[in-house]
């Protein structure tokens, strides 16, 4: 454990969001289910996601808020993940999960005044995540209100 790191990030740390999604064409994991299967079949310590974005829109908390990430290398200790369930590759975001998300997002930028950006993951990283029929652009100038 990395010992000059507080146990808890303060909020002014916070400034990104960063959107993900599962991968998984048709598949609605819960945040439970999400947690088991890092634990279980990865072998870390938990859900790396703050967020999980069901596929009816319900919004289910991941790791808590005040903990660092682990969704995204190198970028975890001023960020927040959000995972959208599906694969978004293959599958379009559902209305519901589009319309929680917004909420989310703007609540969010309400909670840490200074988040002011957000990424795809695929932005930060060399994947496909959050994939291709995420509508980022129109995501993007509705966090900018």
């Amino acid at each position: 454990m990395d010992t000059d790191r507080p146990a808890k990030r303060a909020p002014e740390d916070v400034t990104a969001g960063v959107i993900h999604h599962n991968g998984k064409t048709g598949r609605d994991p819960s945040a439970e289910e999400l947690n088991r299967y890092a634990i279980e079949v990865k072998e870390y310590a938990g859900i790396g996601y703050h967020f999980v974005m069901r596929r009816d829109g319900t919004i289910e908390e991941g790791r808590p808020l005040d903990a660092w990430g682990a969704h995204v290398q190198g970028h975890n200790d001023y960020s927040i993940g959000i995972c959208v369930n599906g694969n978004l590759e293959e599958e379009d975001i559902t209305k519901g999960q589009y319309e929680a998300l917004l909420l989310l997002g703007w609540w969010l930028q309400e909670e840490f005044e200074r988040l002011a950006t957000w990424h795809p993951h695929c932005e930060l990283e060399p994947t496909l995540c959050p994939g291709a029929n995420f509508p980022w652009k129109e995501f993007d100038r509705k966090m900018r209100r």
